[in-house]
């Protein structure tokens, strides 16, 4: 595999381990404010935060991609 393959998955496995983090620390943080009991609605709410922005902007950019080139 080229070098240029390599440093694009190692950025890719970095981002996601980051998005990730990210969201368990807001997820711990939010519980140890809120409390246990809330910890299920604030799952839910977190995976939908991080989730609708790819939803909602997925289709722009694909076709943005498509129109202009590089």
């Amino acid at each position: 595999m080229p070098n240029s393959f390599i440093f694009l998955n190692i950025t890719q496995l970095l981002t996601a381990l980051n998005d990730n983090l990210y969201k368990l620390l807001l997820v711990f943080c939010l519980i140890s404010l809120q409390g246990v009991d809330q910890a299920n609605t604030i799952l839910a709410l977190a995976g939908a935060i991080f989730v609708i922005p790819f939803l909602l902007f997925a289709a722009l950019a694909g076709s943005l991609a498509d129109r202009f080139s590089k």
